[in-house]
């Protein structure tokens, strides 16, 4: 490495960050990651919060991921740290930025300790991973959220929606009605849309029902 950091000044940035790595002493690594290029510098970053975290400072470590607007991996570090409140703003506040990665290294968090989470932030939650593609994860937490006793009429619309993004357009359909019959007070508005889903998806047509059985064998005819 020291030698292609010499021979190969083009590529001198992107080994020094994998030397840092390497190195034992942090302060020859964090030297050498200051050689980084501007296109190197999402790698140098967390190599750094690595180093840190590595060297029992994952405090720091977080701090500079989220300074530099990498909430969802300051929160991985956040949760490392033993700070669990931090570490659920910095998901929700990847949650809310443009950059994909973060947002789904936010929503990994959300996703795995959401059971932890109050029940309006754990509906956030679900919404979250619907709106990100991941439907099904979605449905498994409305789910449980409802066997735990939520009945509103937005925890019902949005499992009917997550349940629609599996192809489940039957549970969907189920909990669209649901949601349509539990308006009242600020439910109203969520009580309106399930009525809207649910005509949506039945003017596409009735779901699909069971198989239809097979067809009896022909009898067998009889000799003369």
């Amino acid at each position: 490495f020291r030698a292609a950091l010499r021979h190969l000044p083009e590529a001198a940035g992107w080994l020094a960050v994998r030397l840092a790595r390497l190195v034992p002493d942090t302060s020859v690594a964090f030297e050498l990651l200051r050689r980084t290029p501007p296109s190197a510098a999402r790698l140098a970053l967390e190599t750094r919060a690595d180093l840190l975290a590595s060297a029992g400072d994952v405090a720091a470590a977080e701090t500079e991921l989220a300074a530099a607007g990498r909430a969802g991996l300051a929160a991985q570090y956040a949760l490392a740290a033993g700070d669990t409140a931090r570490a659920e703003r910095l998901a929700y506040e990847a949650l809310s930025g443009a950059d994909a990665d973060e947002a789904g290294a936010g929503l990994d968090l959300l996703a795995g300790h959401n059971a932890a989470l109050p029940p309006g932030q754990q509906l956030v939650t679900a919404r979250a991973l619907r709106e990100h593609g991941r439907a099904a994860d979605a449905a498994r937490l409305l789910r449980r959220l409802v066997r735990d006793g939520d009945s509103t009429a937005g925890t019902w619309l949005a499992w009917g929606r997550a349940l629609e993004g599996t192809g489940d357009r039957v549970g969907a359909l189920r909990a669209y009605t649901t949601a349509a019959k539990g308006g009242g007070g600020a439910d109203d508005s969520a009580a309106v849309a399930a009525q809207y889903m649910r005509a949506r998806l039945l003017l596409r047509g009735p779901p699909p029902g069971p198989p239809a059985p097979p067809p009896d064998p022909p009898r067998p005819t009889a000799l003369r």
